[in-house]
């Protein structure tokens, strides 16, 4: 039976608050306080010059404790003290070595991602796109939940009956410092069949990914989509183009985690839990969509168009590149697309504007030179044809709503 409580319990959160997962597993944890505290709170999230705590947590002084230990973070930090400690606890993660059946840390109650589902939502995405090469770029590291992504999206591709390149393992140097890795993953990306999908095992490696196609001018989704995981949409929305991403149901997970640390610290006894986050919604955006590769001619010229869309680019301007006659360009832009070159420009260019609309307190008038019209009556034109009111009404309904 649980006992009375006669003092506001005190709990440490040592989640790094740079990895989103981590951010979103809070969010659950903090959900769950509000609702079933009060708790008094103190978040240790991995900031320089941060009050850490670690004399009061080697005490006991806390009632409880939720710990990142992942990817060997937490190690040397905490583990020291922790074997012995009584103060009840939850693990958010464990490094590599914790997960050994015989280490101490595999037995205490912890948060994991179910990377099954990850992968396999991952695969099932790109193969409902009808691509017929795909590819893996795992975590720098090579850590086990990487080679766990890995190896089921592999088996799964490759059981639909299509191959699966894997990126090799990175040596040391090049596993500490992009730019040293960099060359190796561009000309590793030039020798993949093309149109492939390419599965990276998070958001940063998918944007260094993406980086690496833009160095070489492969083209992102024509010849190479990608796709990551986390859903991290300071990356995700801020990409060229913007990336496709798994969302996962960590915040459920830390509701679920606080909802046992509760437990715990109110003297319940409980058989090891182990509870689990993964696959809960896809967010689709450009980096996988349909590539038009059949037509190279197609591709290439709406690279151009996202490339030059802050410019005042004309159809003309994409034709005297290419080197082709304007009539040929546009009956074979609108077969692949369905639309033509000047509203495929326009449509870029209304994204942009909305997206300044949404995110910034930049005038009207800066907004069209910004993304390419000639004046604000001229986006104005377009933009009410297209959403049906002016920016300035599109902007503050934008701001009403955020606001609810």
């Amino acid at each position: 039976m649980a006992r009375i409580r006669t003092k506001i319990p005190e709990v440490a959160l040592c989640l790094p608050t740079s990895i989103v997962t981590m951010r979103e597993l809070l969010s659950g944890v903090l959900r769950y306080a509000q609702l079933n505290g009060p708790w008094s709170i103190h978040i240790i999230g991995g900031r320089d010059g941060e009050q850490r705590l670690l004399t009061s947590a080697e005490k006991g002084s806390f009632s409880g404790m939720m710990i990142y230990m992942g990817d060997g973070i937490g190690d040397g930090y905490y583990e020291p003290w922790m074997d012995t400690s009584k103060t009840p606890m939850v693990l958010a993660h464990l490094s590599d070595k914790m997960l050994q059946s015989d280490h101490p840390m595999n037995q205490k109650h912890r948060v994991m991602c179910d990377n099954r589902s990850v992968a396999l939502g991952a695969a099932h995405h790109l193969l409902e796109r009808k691509f017929n090469h795909f590819a893996y770029v795992g975590e720098v590291h090579d850590v086990s939940w990487s080679a766990e992504r890995c190896a089921l999206f592999q088996e799964t591709i490759e059981h639909a009956g299509f191959p699966c390149a894997l990126y090799p393992k990175l040596t040391e140097k090049e596993q500490n410092d992009f730019l040293s890795e960099q060359i190796r993953l561009s000309q590793w990306l030039k020798t993949l069949p093309k149109p492939i999908a390419i599965f990276a095992a998070n958001a940063s490696r998918a944007l260094q990914v993406m980086d690496a196609c833009l160095k070489v001018k492969i083209r992102i989704p024509d010849e190479v989509a990608v796709l990551g995981v986390d859903n991290d949409v300071m990356i995700c929305e801020t990409t060229h183009p913007q990336l496709s991403s798994i969302q996962m149901d960590t915040e459920r997970a830390g509701y679920e985690a606080a909802h046992t640390l509760d437990q715990l610290m109110r003297g319940t006894r409980l058989k090891q839990r182990i509870i689990q986050y993964g696959f809960s919604s896809l967010s689709s955006r450009k980096s996988t969509e349909t590539p038009l590769l059949n037509d190279i001619l197609v591709s290439r010229a709406r690279e151009m168009i996202r490339i030059n869309m802050g410019t005042s680019i004309t159809v003309s301007d994409i034709v005297n590149h290419l080197d082709v006659s304007r009539r040929l360009l546009e009956i074979r832009f609108k077969k692949a697309t369905g639309r033509t070159i000047y509203d495929a420009i326009m449509q870029i260019r209304l994204e942009r504007a909305q997206n300044y609309l949404r995110q910034s307190a930049m005038p009207v008038e800066e907004i069209a030179t910004t993304c390419g019209f000639v004046s604000a009556s001229h986006m104005g034109t377009y933009f009410r044809k297209a959403f049906g009111m002016p920016p300035a009404s599109y902007r503050q309904m934008q701001r009403t709503d955020s606001c609810h």
